[in-house]
Order: structure tokens, then sequence, then C-alpha cells
């Protein structure tokens, strides 16, 4: 199994196709697998490698992954407020894209 830190020391964000070069767009990292976080539903979190289906879904059954709620923000108005939780903390606003 791999997590998004294993895959840091050789994997790097995946090109962006929202921001146009030569622009001060805010769009966030998007690695393989979370790293530190999980931002939104959908988002991978570990990657299992096996060499049988059945090690495989073995493997992947032993995976376990404790959240920590993140207060929602839920719709434009809620998300451009003063005291809004920050979707991308790193950008300091819910502004980007």
């Amino acid at each position: 199994m791999f997590t998004g830190e294993d895959l840091s020391d050789f994997a790097e964000p995946a090109p962006s196709p929202w921001s146009p070069p030569d622009t001060e767009v805010l769009v966030p990292e998007w690695w393989p697998l979370a790293r530190d976080r999980v931002a939104c539903v959908g988002v991978p979190i570990a990657m299992v490698i096996a060499e049988d289906r059945y090690a495989a879904e073995d493997a992947a059954e032993a995976v376990v992954v404790e959240y920590e709620p993140l207060d929602p923000v839920v719709g434009i108005e809620a998300a451009m407020s003063e005291d809004s939780p920050l979707a991308h903390p790193e950008f300091g606003t819910n502004r980007c894209y």
C-alpha cells in the first residue's frame, strides 16, 4: 500500500487545465494521492499494488482511514464571507480557479 506521503519523493502534482500560463490564477496542487488533508469528496487516499486480485483485495480491506471532519462551505456567498472555513488554506482565501 502507498499513501500520498510515500509518493511525494518521486511524484509531482498534476498539471492543471484550469490555470492558463502567465496568469495569477490561484489553482491548488493536485497530487496523485491526498497528502495531509482531503479537501473534497472523491480525492484518492491510498493505492494498493499486489501480485494478484486476491492479495490486492486483502490489502485494500486492511486500509483504515481516520478522517477529522472539516467544516463544510456551501454556496458562493458562504465561501466568500470573512469567517468562512478555507477549502485551500495555503491561499488564505476561497477564491481560486
